[in-house]
């Protein structure tokens, strides 16, 4: 992987091509960064005071720096997502099954898994709004698009479960 020293001037685009050629990997290749590790070694000088990775000793400045590269890198993740790059920054888990953040290329059930959070906000509100305005859907009716919902997470999740299942076999079998 290329080392890049970007600052806060550093385009967006700029930064979502480098992703789409550096960083196209699945989030179990060991290429895919997690997001700290991607900070540090893409914007070297706006970090290279800070003395430990785990972000123990910050002083203000130092911390501006961090929260500011991660408002960037989250931009630039934005508009891969509007040019249709695949690289995402996916919460998953490890091979010590510890949960982490990692700028890689999502996987189909990642990616569902992603727009489905997107989706379920949209939908809550949807509800709550349709509660407050109760001429728009009666209680009823919530009820039953309630239901219909749960219903249908019901069979994504099972579907998850089973393609999960088959992952696992199939990692077995290669070792």
């Amino acid at each position: 992987m290329s080392k890049q020293d970007w600052d806060l001037k550093t385009k967006k685009e700029e930064i979502a091509l480098h992703l789409k050629k550096e960083h196209a990997f699945p989030f179990n290749d060991r290429r895919s960064l997690t997001v700290q590790d991607f900070i540090f070694e893409h914007f070297p000088s706006m970090v290279r005071l800070m003395c430990d990775k785990e972000y123990g000793y910050l002083n203000k400045g130092e911390k501006e720096c961090l929260s500011k590269s991660r408002i960037k890198l989250t931009e630039a993740l934005k508009e891969c997502e509007l040019k249709g790059i695949a690289i995402a920054k996916v919460f998953d888990f490890n091979e010590s099954n510890e949960g982490e953040w990692r700028i890689c290329k999502p996987t189909k059930e990642q990616l569902s898994y992603l727009k489905f959070k997107r989706w379920f906000t949209s939908a809550e509100g949807f509800f709550n709004k349709a509660l407050l305005q109760e001429s728009m859907i009666g209680e009823a009716d919530i009820e039953e698009l309630i239901s219909e919902l749960r219903a249908t997470i019901k069979q994504k999740q099972e579907l998850r479960a089973i393609i999960k299942k088959k992952r696992k076999i199939k990692v077995k079998n290669e070792n």
